[in-house]
């Protein structure tokens, strides 16, 4: 009986432990786990956008083609015809005939890729019908860039529009103006070439002419030859400027800021006009031996 007692005592020790006194048996500690952080999705790439659409228009083209550079338009006003807002348009060598933008056309760019010339009549205004190489009436944020442009009454002829611009041309000859801008707002005109080489006499009488218009600007463009108002801000323009040209003569004056303040129509004057950092002198052009002068500034009342 005593046996079984002991026999009891010890199996409940061996279960137990023993543990010395003041020495509590301490905890293993537990070795941290790394975490397994779930992987971020990652991020689904953009879509790239789609390219700008670009139409071309060539001498050998079709205007039943897709517009496409392996099978082009014939014709620049079919071109525009079609064209809708972002779209560019790349005219290649060639002679075409003129064309206007569809009124209320926006954001088209018009652009000669090469040699592309559009040539008038060389009639001036003696027909009884003005003419344009390239019309722009009631459009915005257009882009005429890179045409060779002579003999219609105006070269380029932009009127009731905004955020024209007009760039990298070529115009001569054209009997009334170069670029003519009319009642028309942001109009740029910048880095082009106005040229009118008769001496003696002007055949396109402004290379420039800005009427009724605002903020515009015409900046570092050349003009040589026998232009009457080389750079026109003709009749109640405003806040516009005149910077970095070139002239290498002028008839009748090279920056005209006009006009009366007593004519019949009233107060035509143009303010706030910034004139600056142009360049005028008199021109013999190497080819020709012809001499260009330069006329001296003469004031004007109003």
């Amino acid at each position: 009986m005593v046996r079984r007692f002991l026999f009891a005592i010890l199996c409940l020790a061996l279960v137990l432990g023993f543990a010395a006194p003041g020495s509590a048996a301490r905890p293993r500690p537990c070795k941290p786990r790394p975490r397994c952080l779930p992987s971020p999705s990652p991020s689904p790439s953009p879509s790239p956008s789609p390219s700008t659409p670009a139409y071309h228009v060539a001498t050998a083209g079709s205007d039943s083609n897709p517009g496409t550079i392996e099978s082009p338009w014939a014709t620049i006003q079919h071109a525009l015809d079609v064209a809708v807002a972002g779209d560019t348009i790349i005219v290649h060598a060639g002679t075409y005939a003129p064309a206007t933008f569809t009124q209320g056309s926006n954001h088209i760019t018009l652009r000669a890729d090469g040699l592309v010339t559009l040539v008038g009549n060389g009639l001036g205004d003696t027909d009884g019908e003005y003419t344009a190489g390239i019309t722009a009436n009631w459009v915005s944020d257009v882009v005429i860039e890179g045409f060779d442009i002579r003999d219609f009454d105006f070269g380029i002829a932009v009127n009731d529009s905004s955020g024209v611009t007009v760039t990298g041309n070529t115009l001569s000859g054209n009997d009334s103006s170069g670029v003519q801008v009319v009642r028309s707002s942001l109009v740029e005109v910048v880095l082009n070439r106005f040229l009118d080489p008769v001496p003696g006499s002007a055949v396109q009488d402004y290379g420039v002419n800005f009427y009724q218009s605002d903020h515009a600007k015409a900046n570092n463009n050349y003009f040589s030859g026998s232009h009457n108002q080389a750079l026109s801000f003709k009749r109640i323009d405003t806040d516009s400027e005149a910077i970095g040209n070139t002239f290498e003569g002028c008839l009748y004056v090279c920056i005209y800021v006009g006009q009366n303040d007593d004519d019949i129509y009233g107060d035509q004057t143009s303010v706030r006009i910034t004139v600056e950092n142009n360049r005028a002198k008199a021109f013999t052009d190497p080819a020709t031996g012809v001499f260009y002068r330069c006329s001296q500034p003469q004031p004007r009342r109003g």
